[in-house]
């Protein structure tokens, strides 16, 4: 059951990434309630349902940056995230570079400073 329950998460996950993903709908989907369905996620998955979705939310981003041309706002938004602050805040974490540099780096043009 288990199995089916991460597994339908992670589809709901990947079919709503450009819209805004709600724990609330999450747990309804798993059948849980909203506090269990946040430690249930964790201990199943290894971080939080948000981290999640973020991390999902940047991997795709990161692949735009690299297979479209497209300018960092759109594929902020794109991903599902209109604030830019906050798509520079998790690119950076997850990144550990902003969208610009990132870039550089995948196109091999990466001089230390």
């Amino acid at each position: 059951a288990d199995v089916d329950v991460i597994r339908s998460l992670i589809s709901y996950v990947d079919d709503h990434l450009t819209e805004k993903i709600d724990m609330v709908v999450a747990s309804q989907i798993a059948g849980m309630s909203y506090s269990y369905f946040s430690k249930y996620f964790k201990k199943k998955m290894g971080s939080s349902f948000t981290d999640y979705v973020n991390q999902k939310r940047i991997s795709k981003a990161e692949r735009l940056l690299v297979t479209e041309n497209r300018s960092v706002n759109e594929i902020a938004e794109s991903v599902g995230i209109e604030n830019m602050a906050h798509f520079y805040e998790l690119f950076k974490r997850f990144n550990g570079c902003t969208p610009k540099q990132y870039l550089r780096k995948m196109n091999g043009m990466d001089d230390p400073m």
